[in-house]
């Protein structure tokens, strides 16, 4: 498979999977997840904490022991931005502890089941069963930049394998 393709699949796999807590599952179902950085548009209408997926970067390549291509190590930066009206600081708060405890615990992130579309259709996988391992969770780091004193947003990177 090329890097763009997997690419895009890795990054659908994670929406899917935020998409589906934030539809069954408390207190993810007050947030809200999209597929980019927001814009404008999305940030003058926003009507719940802001949960917003960035593109996968790939870091590198683990070798094999005799010279083979082993798994790819990759980094996703995640987000969650929101306003005073939307929950403001305790929401964005919220939602950083909820975020790092759903990756640091395997039993959590593997288990979640949804329903992607890559190259073919999948239903009931898990980022496991689509061959993503998280290895990390940074954050969260505070972002200020562009941010009034009313918007309050948080990014984490996560390290995983693929």
């Amino acid at each position: 498979m090329d890097s763009l393709r997997k690419i895009s699949h890795l990054k659908k796999n994670f929406y899917a999977a935020l998409k589906e807590l934030t539809q069954n599952t408390s207190p993810w179902d007050r947030w809200k997840v999209i597929m980019a950085y927001p814009d404008a548009s999305v940030l003058d209408g926003l009507e719940k904490l802001l949960v917003y997926i960035q593109q996968p970067v790939h870091m590198n390549v683990q070798l094999q022991q005799g010279g083979g291509l082993g798994l790819g190590h990759y980094q996703i930066i995640i987000g969650g931005w929101c306003d005073r009206v939307n929950g403001g600081q305790e929401e964005i708060d919220i939602f950083a502890s909820v975020l790092l405890e759903w990756f640091l615990n395997p039993e959590k992130w593997a288990q979640v089941t949804y329903d992607v579309s890559t190259d073919q259709d999948y239903t009931d996988t898990t980022l496991f069963e689509q061959g993503i391992m998280i290895d990390s969770i940074v954050g969260p780091n505070t972002i200020i930049q562009n941010v009034s004193d009313n918007e309050f947003r948080y990014e984490f990177t996560i390290n995983f394998r693929s």
